[in-house]
């Protein structure tokens, strides 16, 4: 965090004046000095944890599909995203969103793995693919007009 200070008005102590300075955390601005390499190493543990679980429900998978897949689908990568924000000292409020909005973004992501088993023997792997990506984004501009009907906004 960079410390910002500014001069105020001066005010008297003792008879004598005397400038103030407050002392205010820019928040915005980049980390320096040796917060920077706790920040860096704290960013790089994330990545490498979070990583670790992508290769392990594909190593999973290479061997059997249905513990690749039963992994896959545990909100793992979720859970770790609220230990890391709950870590950091995130308000309850921000854990509750991720939380509350993730379980609105899963629902158009369903369909896909319904779809791409059929589309994959039918047109291949990769126009399969592209084909459930824009079947996703289909849904997922369905489900936000459904939620917003519930009072829910998602954009």
């Amino acid at each position: 965090m960079i410390l910002e200070q500014r001069a105020v008005p001066r005010r008297r102590v003792h008879g004598r004046q005397q400038a103030v300075k407050l002392t205010t955390i820019d928040d915005t601005a980049p980390p320096t000095g040796s917060d920077e390499a706790s920040i860096m190493a704290w960013i790089i543990t994330k990545y490498l944890a979070t990583a670790a679980l992508v290769v392990l429900v594909s190593e999973l998978a290479r061997r059997t599909g249905r513990l690749g897949a039963f992994v896959g689908a545990l909100p793992l990568v979720t859970v770790l995203a609220l230990i890391w924000l709950h870590l950091e000292g995130q308000p309850p409020s921000r854990l509750a969103d991720l939380a509350r909005y993730t379980f609105w973004y899963v629902i158009p992501t369903l369909p896909m793995f319904l779809a791409f088993p059929l589309l994959l023997s039918r047109i291949g792997f990769w126009p399969g693919l592209l084909a459930c990506a824009a079947l996703t984004m289909v849904c997922f501009g369905i489900t936000v007009y459904v939620a917003r009907r519930l009072g829910v906004e998602l954009l």
